[in-house]
């Protein structure tokens, strides 16, 4: 249960980073301060940096393999973006790319987790 309100807060806290993200994003293209050619492409950098992060902090703190964390991390997503995109939009096959690297980039950040938590283990052990 304490594993999965981890995974609830970080869900919970990306969420609300996406959302600001995209809202100040929003802003500054409504002021012509971002191209509209860049704009999509800067909406998927700040989703996959999100991503990397959350998925960091997060094997950071489990006790888990790296890949199994950045797996669940990612799967939960895919199911919250999968019903969204069916229940407001039209089910586009280029969505399985996005998904395909939000995969990637979770099981990334939590690998990197679990090799900074590794580190700081072994150097605390060395003390």
């Amino acid at each position: 249960m304490n594993t999965l309100k981890k995974y609830g807060l970080h869900v919970l806290l990306n969420s609300v980073e996406i959302v600001l993200s995209f809202f100040l994003l929003t802003i500054l293209f409504y002021y012509n301060l971002i191209s509209d050619k860049i704009f999509p492409f800067v909406k998927l950098v700040v989703v996959f940096i999100t991503f990397l992060v959350h998925s960091f902090l997060l094997s950071r703190r489990l006790e888990q393999k790296g890949f199994i964390i950045g797996l669940f991390y990612a799967l939960i997503y895919i199911l919250i973006f999968t019903v969204s995109s069916v229940i407001f939009y039209k089910f586009q096959g280029k969505i399985f790319l996005y998904f395909f690297l939000l995969i990637i980039i979770s099981i990334l950040g939590s690998l990197f987790g679990v090799q900074k938590r590794s580190s700081l283990q072994d150097n605390e052990k060395i003390k």
